[in-house]
């Protein structure tokens, strides 16, 4: 006779040692919980570690694979680091309420005493539930108007050397129809670089505008010249490009 209880929460298979107070995770729940493709999850266990067991199902007892404790924790920080913080901050609030000895008393909640508290408790349920729902899309909308931004802000932290190469540098200005291509053909008419490497002219590098950086093909055959905007340099391009009349583009 098993003595697992089965435990089903948003899809999440949980079973409980009833004697020990064990938990597991069916290989189905782990993948739900870690975020990880089911076969995933049971080529893992099929190399070893999980636990075969005699569950309880709807349509009876039956032999299933189960994630233990020890993997669960060992597994999860790669697979899910998000849900692995919040279990271990779980696992440290429990860990100093039984050193401490505190035992939390969750209120008993207060059941409706007539039909229409059970109206004015449905209401306010769907009330709040639709406030979250919102909350939800408004967030949304924050990411989506930000993202943007934030693949400018990667790229800007793989800058070379604190360097910016001309596609960056546009993006960054932010000019209205100045892409990298027309940034290019704008330098050139103003005679600041030249050639098919558009390498800029001497005295815009000894004015610490620019440097050229050296790249190598793989097989080390081919030598290729970059132009990178230092900071400097994009400070003094961005109040040229200004003054040639170039307008920001609109937020």
């Amino acid at each position: 006779m098993t003595t697992l209880t089965h435990y089903a929460q948003d899809g999440l298979e949980i079973y409980i040692d009833h004697e020990t107070g064990e938990s597991f995770a069916s290989a189905k729940g782990y993948s739900r919980m870690a975020n990880v493709e089911y076969d995933t999850i049971k080529k893992r266990c099929q190399r070893g570690g999980c636990d075969q067991a005699e569950i309880p199902t709807e349509q009876g007892i039956r032999w299933g694979t189960l994630v233990t404790e020890d993997l669960i924790a060992e597994w999860l920080p790669k697979d899910n680091p998000a849900a692995a913080t919040q279990l271990l901050k779980l696992g440290v609030r429990l860990f100093m309420h039984k050193l401490a000895g505190y035992e939390h008393k969750a209120a008993q909640p207060q059941l409706p005493t007539s039909y229409l508290d059970a109206l004015k408790a449905l209401v306010q349920s769907e009330e709040e539930k639709l406030a979250l729902s919102l909350k939800a899309q408004e967030q949304a909308a924050i990411i989506e108007e930000l993202q943007p931004k934030a693949e400018i802000y990667e790229q800007l932290c793989e800058n070379y050397e604190g360097t910016f190469d001309l596609g960056t540098a546009s993006k960054v200005m932010g000019f209205k129809d100045l892409g990298q291509k027309r940034l290019f053909a704008k330098l050139r008419e103003m005679n600041i670089i030249f050639g098919r490497n558009n390498i800029p002219y001497q005295e815009f590098m000894e004015r610490g505008y620019f440097i050229v950086k050296e790249t190598h093909s793989p097989n080390g055959r081919h030598v290729a010249f970059q132009p990178r905007l230092t900071q400097r340099g994009l400070n003094w391009l961005t109040a040229k490009l200004k003054e040639w009349g170039y307008k920001p583009q609109e937020a």
